[in-house]
């Protein structure tokens, strides 16, 4: 349910504008969006949703495998907390940023964090192992 919650703040606030009031200022500014906008922050929510669940069993299959061969319980903190914190600036930049594409690198950074986070999972639990 919670990749799906910025498409779906986005649909309410398109069809309901005066449910802005209930939002910060960054998530919808109504000066400067147009229905366009509304529409492309819409699709990129529902993109961003559909890359999280790609994502969602490599990063399960990885906590599991090192929860088994019982890995540093820190590490495996820091690197979960890593994962879902990335996933979350992944989805943030993706929808409301990329009106401005100087921010697209941005996203490439978060993305790469949190597949990192599962590979460093992957490679601690095999090292258990060893």
């Amino acid at each position: 349910m919670l990749p799906h919650l910025p498409r779906a703040i986005c649909i309410i606030l398109a069809s309901h504008p005066s449910l802005i009031l209930l939002f910060p200022l960054f998530l919808y500014q109504k000066a400067s969006t147009h229905p366009s906008q509304i529409k492309n922050r819409i699709l990129r929510a529902k993109a961003a949703s559909t890359n999280s669940f790609e994502t969602l069993g490599l990063y399960a299959a990885a906590v599991v495998a090192g929860n088994l061969v019982q890995v540093d319980k820190d590490t495996l903190n820091y690197l979960t907390a890593l994962y879902i914190i990335s996933r979350a600036l992944y989805v943030f930049t993706y929808v409301w940023l990329q009106d401005n594409r100087a921010f697209s690198p941005l996203r490439s950074v978060f993305w790469g964090a949190g597949i990192w986070s599962i590979v460093s999972l992957f490679i601690k639990a095999g090292n258990a192992v060893a």
